[in-house]
Formats: structure tokens, C-alpha cells, sequence
């Protein structure tokens, strides 16, 4: 007896030291940055603690970390902004993510593509693991609580194979838990690189564990309604302590929604966090010896200025576009004054997400898809393409564009991209699994599948690329100057990318030339299609 007791305690130190690790790991290399940097760039290094939309006072956010209030329904949240009431009096601030979790047994953590859920999710299991190993409890969070992480889209090929129709309705939930049940012993013995899971096995029972369920929208179109029945049943049956689930916002609606559960939305970055991100992330690479102090210092307070400034400020607020600018500030030695050169930085840092695998990742694309990542003759143009459909489909919105999966399919099915539906329907499924230029959104019963990218940005950027690969480009400049002011930035970021990225300022002469024609009406559309030309002349100079 003594001897299996020592054997599941030396299998439940290692499975939490390998998980610590493997939470720590920030996947540098995955969204563009060096090789070796997730070897050495650890989270905690750079990690900014995340605010919720709801807002609540001062003193009760205290409160809470003194330990008066314990429960989401002693807490009052406030619709005053996150700064002072109208009498100045009390201080309204942001609920923190770790609060708002802590408050909630059993919760869903919302944010957009990028805003760091799995990044918070690694963290608070981070920090539980702290807890069982003798640090500081998490705020109200038990720390005996054994931390248990699934991402949902590892699992999802188990559960696409489960043969569901041949048993009785009442009978899913049951065999959904097992097979959970059954992943979750996989993965101790992955980590604990032990046979020995009593440790875990005692734990589930006695309802011990906190269980973090990463990516309720981030698994294949095909498999997603039995994700959600997978973690309704845990919701409903599953006796773990405390059950954490993330998602999209735009895909966690109507039917994909987890009973009643209560639900957090991350909030964006704001200045302070900003600021706080860019001097821990140069400070991590002074102290990688990359930079003198001095030197990292300047590097951080430029980064800092640029990152709050016009353009790049709303792109600033999500921590995976922050983190693309840290590393194309520091392998540029700065961010370029032109904006289409840093957008097409930005372009290629987000799609080597996609050429790049994540440390321990289980999605493995197709020897096909693969290649067709690989090649930028096709990807890049079935990019451009896409931004610039789903910008004629926008109809003036600020917002990116959404486009039918269906549209999107039979653009990328073509000849000049994929070739293939098969491919064609991979490739989009892998891009929605993988936070980076393009994102899917929705897929519920009464949602379907759309995509769109991460910020409008990207979206006229792309389209303004496709219109400056035009074969008859005067034409398309033309045409599109009759629909109002909708093409007016994608024209000019059209323009800019001939002169500052495909260094074609003699073709751009030549548009402009074309498009100030006396031949042309001297109606609405003649007269943009002349400011436009006007436009490109000052950017030739």
C-alpha cells in the first residue's frame, strides 16, 4: 500500500510540473516569432493580467480580494464607465478576469480571436498548480483542486468517431463523459509518464479538480454539435469543483449556449495594459541578454508611443495583434512609418500561425493543405481575394465583413488557389481552430459558418492588394469609385502597396494618369475616381 501511495504521488508531482511547463510555454514561434523563443520566453514573463466588460466599484474589487465578498450574487455590477461616476466620487474600474472566475464555480469566458482566453486559462491553471504545491491559494478558489486542462479540439477527433446513432438518445451523455474520462487518463499518463492515475481517478470522483474546457468553437464545423453536448453533459453531471469553458463571442449563441451558466466577456487592452505588456516583453529580452538595459528600455517606450498612437491603437487592444507588433518592432528595430508596409508585416507574421505548428498540438493538417500553406503564390492571392469579396459584401459596415462559408469555399476551390473542395473545406476548418488572419465565426444550427478578419483593417488592406493586382487596374479603380465612399481606404492602401511593398511607382503613374482622364463623366464617380488620382500622385510625391 505504501509503495502504490508513493508511486501515485511521484505520478501526480510530475503530471503537475509537465503541465506547469507546458502552461508556460508562450508559442513565440507560432505567431512569427523566433525559432528558439518559446524555449525561453516563458508566460509569466510577459503575461498582463485581463479585465472583464463588466464593470464594478472600487472598494467591492477589494472586497473580493479581501475575502467579504465570496459569491457573484453578493457582487454589484455598475453601468457607469470604468473611470468615476458622474459625481466623481466613487472609482468605477473593470472586474478582472481571476476575479470574476474566482466568484463563479462554474463559468464561460467570451473574447474575440486573440484576446487571450487560452492565454488566462493557462495562467489561472498556472497559478493553481502554485497552490497544490504549497504557494498562495487562488483569491477563492480551493487549492486542493487538482487543475485539469482539455483542449477541445484535441478531442474532437475522438468524439467525430464515438458511434452516437446506434445508441439510445439517453445514453449520449453517459458515453460522452467516459470517453472524456478516458482522454483525461491519456493525457495524465502523457504527462505523468507514469501508469499509475489514482491520484486523478480519486480526484474525478471526488469532484477535486478544476477543469478548464478550451475552444467550445475552435474544433471542425462537422464535429462542434458534439463538442457542446459533450460539455453540456459535463456541465450537468460532471461533479468537478469548479468548470471554466471558453469561446468565441460571436460563435456562443442560441443553441451553442451552455444551459445558464454565468458568462464573462474579456475586455481589450487598455493603455496601462499596453504599456505594462511591451516593458515586460523587452524586459524578458534584456534579460535574455538580447538587449543592454539602456537599450530595451528606449526599445519598449517607442514600441509603447507607436502601439497607443492612430491607426494602431484599436489593433493594439488585442493581446495577439500587440504581441505580432512586439515582434515586428523587434526584428525591424522599430514599426515602419508606412502603414502598408507594416500591414503586410503584420499579414505575414499572422500567417505563419498557420505554417507553423504549436508545441504539443495535435492538428495536424493534410501533406495538401500543407502545401498549399507552404506556397504564398496561392495563399497570399486567395487572401487578398477573400478580404476583397467579403469587402464588396460589406455594404459600409466599420466592422470586417462576414463571408457564407459557402462563398468562401468557392473561392478558394478554384484552380488559382486550392484546386480542390476537399482542400479547399480543410483549409477553412484549420483556420478556424487557429486564431490568426482569417477567423470563423458562428456555426450553431440556426448560425452558419461565416468568415471574416480579425479587424477591418486587414480587410482593406487585402482588398487594396487585390485591386493593385489587377490586370486592367484603371477599370477596377473606376468601377469601384462608383459605389460611394465604401473603396475610398482600400483604394488608397491599394495604391500605397504598388509604391512603398511592390515598388511598381511607374504603374501607379499610370493609374493615376488614367483616372484623372478629361474623357471620363464629371459625375460622382468621375470626381472620386479624380481624388483617388490626386491621391496617388501625393503618394508618389
Amino acid at each position: 500500500r505504501e509503495i502504490a501511495r508513493a508511486e501515485a504521488e511521484d505520478a501526480r508531482q510530475r503530471y503537475l510540473e509537465r503541465l506547469k511547463k507546458e502552461c508556460q510555454i508562450l508559442p513565440l514561434a507560432a505567431v512569427g516569432g523566433d525559432e528558439t523563443a518559446e524555449d525561453d520566453i516563458t508566460l509569466d514573463r510577459v503575461y498582463i493580467a485581463l479585465n472583464t466588460r463588466r464593470n464594478i466599484r472600487k472598494e467591492a474589487l477589494q472586497a473580493i480580494r479581501d475575502g467579504k465578498i465570496t459569491r457573484l450574487r453578493d457582487l454589484k455590477f455598475e453601468d457607469a464607465p470604468a473611470e468615476r461616476d458622474i459625481f466623481g466620487e466613487r472609482e468605477v474600474v473593470p472586474l478582472p478576469a481571476l476575479e470574476a472566475v474566482a466568484l463563479t464555480p462554474r463559468a464561460v469566458l467570451l473574447g474575440d480571436p486573440g484576446a487571450g482566453k487560452s492565454t488566462f486559462v493557462k495562467k489561472l491553471l498556472e497559478m493553481q498548480i502554485d497552490a497544490l504545491q504549497g504557494g498562495e491559494p487562488v483569491l477563492h478558489i480551493a487549492p486542493d483542486l487538482l487543475p485539469v486542462l482539455v483542449i477541445l479540439r484535441d478531442l474532437a477527433p475522438v468524439l467525430r468517431d464515438l458511434p452516437l446513432k446506434d445508441v439510445p438518445q439517453d445514453k449520449h451523455a453517459g458515453m460522452l463523459l467516459q470517453t472524456l474520462e478516458t482522454y483525461l487518463i491519456a493525457e495524465w499518463h502523457r504527462l505523468s509518464r507514469r501508469e499509475n492515475a489514482d491520484s486523478l481517478q480519486e480526484a474525478l470522483e471526488a469532484g477535486k479538480i478544476l477543469l478548464a474546457l478550451d475552444g467550445l468553437d475552435e474544433v471542425p464545423q462537422d464535429v462542434r454539435p458534439r463538442v457542446r453536448k459533450l460539455v453540456a453533459a459535463v456541465v450537468q453531471h460532471s461533479p468537478a469543483a469548479r468548470i471554466l469553458v471558453t469561446s468565441r463571442i460571436r460563435s456562443y449563441t442560441g443553441k451553442a449556449m451552455i444551459g445558464e451558466l454565468p458568462t464573462f466577456t474579456l475586455r481589450g487592452l487598455d493603455d496601462n495594459q499596453i504599456v505594462g505588456f511591451v516593458r515586460a516583453w523587452y524586459n524578458a529580452q534584456q534579460a535574455l541578454g538580447r538587449f543592454p538595459k539602456e537599450k530595451a528600455a528606449a526599445r519598449a517606450e517607442d514600441l509603447s508611443q507607436a502601439a497607443r498612437s492612430g491607426d494602431l491603437r484599436e489593433l493594439a487592444s488585442n493581446p495577439m495583434m500587440l504581441t505580432t507588433m512586439a515582434i515586428i518592432h523587434q526584428k525591424e528595430t522599430g514599426l515602419p512609418k508606412e502603414r502598408v508596409k507594416l500591414y503586410n508585416l503584420a499579414v505575414d507574421v499572422l500567417v505563419r500561425r498557420w505554417q507553423k505548428r504549436k508545441a504539443g498540438e495535435k492538428l495536424v493538417p493534410s501533406e495538401a493543405l500543407q502545401a498549399f500553406l507552404q506556397d504564398d503564390t496561392r495563399l497570399r492571392p486567395a487572401l487578398e481575394r477573400l478580404a476583397y469579396e467579403a469587402h464588396r459584401s460589406s455594404q459600409g459596415k466599420r466592422e470586417a465583413a462576414d463571408l457564407p462559408r459557402g462563398d468562401a469555399l468557392t473561392i478558394l476551390e478554384s484552380k488559382a488557389y486550392t484546386g480542390s473542395t476537399g482542400i479547399a473545406a480543410e483549409f477553412l476548418d484549420y483556420v478556424d481552430q487557429r486564431a490568426g488572419l482569417l477567423v470563423g465565426r458562428g456555426g450553431s444550427e440556426e448560425t452558419p459558418t461565416t468568415y471574416s478578419f480579425p479587424h477591418r483593417t486587414f480587410q482593406e488592406y487585402l482588398a487594396g492588394c487585390y485591386l493593385a493586382g489587377q490586370r486592367d487596374r484603371t477599370r477596377a479603380f473606376y468601377r469601384h469609385a462608383g459605389e460611394g465612399d465604401l473603396w475610398d481606404l482600400a483604394a488608397a492602401l491599394g495604391a500605397e502597396e504598388m509604391h512603398y511593398n511592390r515598388r511598381s511607382t511607374n504603374e501607379l503613374l499610370n493609374l493615376a494618369y488614367a483616372l484623372c482622364s478629361t474623357d471620363l463623366p464629371q459625375d460622382e464617380q468621375g470626381w472620386r475616381a479624380l481624388l483617388w488620382s490626386g491621391q496617388m500622385a501625393a503618394v508618389i510625391g
